[in-house]
C-alpha cells in the first residue's frame, strides 16, 4: 500500500505524450516510486521554494511538491532539463 496519494496534473500527461519510449516508461517508473519513497537517493530541492522538488530521468526533469501534512505528492511538469527552469 502506497504511503502517499500520488497526483499527476493533466499538464503532465500531456508533457509526457511528446516525449518517446523508453524514457517515458522509465519517467513514469520513477514518479509512481515517489508514491511509496517520496524523498529517494536524488532528489533535490529546488532552491527558493519551501515545498518544491526535483527528480531527473536521464534528461528529463520532473518537478513535484510534496505535502507531508495530507500524505500526498503532485507532480507539477515534467521536462527536458534545457527547459524546466526557464
Amino acid at each position: 500500500m502506497a504511503k502517499y496519494d500520488l497526483v499527476i496534473k493533466r499538464k503532465v500527461l500531456k508533457e509526457l505524450e511528446r516525449i518517446q519510449q523508453p524514457a517515458k516508461e522509465k519517467i513514469l517508473q520513477k514518479i509512481e516510486l515517489l508514491a511509496n519513497e517520496p524523498l529517494p537517493d536524488g532528489v533535490r530541492k529546488l532552491e527558493g521554494e519551501d515545498d518544491l522538488f526535483r527528480i531527473r530521468q536521464g534528461d528529463y526533469r520532473a518537478v513535484f511538491a510534496i505535502n507531508f501534512k495530507d500524505h500526498k505528492v503532485t507532480v507539477l511538469t515534467v521536462l527536458h532539463r534545457s527547459d524546466i527552469y526557464k
